[in-house]
């Protein structure tokens, strides 16, 4: 994915749907502090494609571990 022609950030819906996960389990992951981090705009919780890249980078070497 070229995160330099994404948008600054993503809404949640729009997380979950490149995460292929459904909303309430993303939101179940950021509540539990294991999901990729997020910033709060108005209230409203919004992801930068490249924290979630970095996220998802993180979770590979886990798992490579």
């Amino acid at each position: 994915m070229d995160v330099m022609n994404e948008p600054l950030t993503w809404t949640e819906p729009v997380t979950a749907k490149k995460l292929n996960l459904a909303l309430p389990t993303l939101r179940k992951l950021v509540d539990q502090g294991s999901g990729p981090p997020c910033i709060l705009v108005n209230g409203r919780r919004r992801y930068r494609p490249t924290s979630v890249m970095a996220w998802l980078e993180a979770l590979e070497k886990v798992e490579a571990a």
